[in-house]
């Protein structure tokens, strides 16, 4: 009977967390990106929701390598302004807004604990990357320790502002804040799906 119980408990923890891998070419530059489909829940339902699983490595007009060096680029993405992340993202992808970074996280235990399993190593092969930030003023921080992620929103504050979700190395719980949309952040582009506007 025990046995039996522990399968049922397998299964169900297969069925819930298993993600689905998979790669997209982006046609602009060539680059491949390792992709995962993450279960969402939603109020009522649960959805499939398609996430790049690296940082956008798209080399647009106002984005930058992690203190002006090519190595960071390749490692861990490039940093893009508020306004240039919106323009970066893949035809048929989009910044994602906090809703949708939200129910992502309520997947994974909420803001206190997704963190974990959205590391390298965790269960939703999400694989956050640690790009760290640029200033206004051309500093740069805390690549290695800080993975700050737009998102598309840009009321939080003021119209100067836009919304950053930040995933620390060492800690399991997500913050979510207000910066200078000229700041230099990291990008996860998700996929659009039947009912997103943008």
């Amino acid at each position: 009977m025990r046995a039996l119980i522990l399968g049922f408990i397998l299964l169900f923890s297969t069925e819930l967390w298993s993600q689905e891998m998979g790669s997209f070419t982006d046609p602009r530059d060539g680059t491949v990106y390792k992709i995962v489909t993450i279960k969402t829940k939603l109020v009522s339902d649960t959805v499939d929701r398609v996430w790049l699983a690296q940082n956008l490595r798209y080399n647009s007009p106002h984005s930058e390598c992690y203190k002006f060096e090519d190595v960071y680029c390749e490692g861990l993405g490039r940093l893009y302004d508020w306004h240039d992340a919106h323009e970066a993202c893949p035809t048929g992808w989009h910044v994602p807004n906090f809703d949708e970074w939200s129910s992502l996280f309520k997947m994974y235990g909420g803001i206190r604990k997704a963190g974990k399993e959205l590391k390298l190593d965790g269960i939703s092969n999400f694989n956050a990357e640690f790009g760290g930030m640029g200033d206004t003023n051309n500093r740069f921080y805390s690549a290695g320790h800080l993975a700050n992620y737009w998102d598309s929103e840009s009321h939080h504050v003021s119209e100067s502002s836009g919304g950053v979700v930040s995933i620390h190395y060492q800690l399991d719980d997500i913050t979510h804040s207000a910066v200078s949309n000229k700041n230099r952040n990291s990008v996860r582009c998700v996929k659009d799906y039947e009912g997103y506007e943008k």
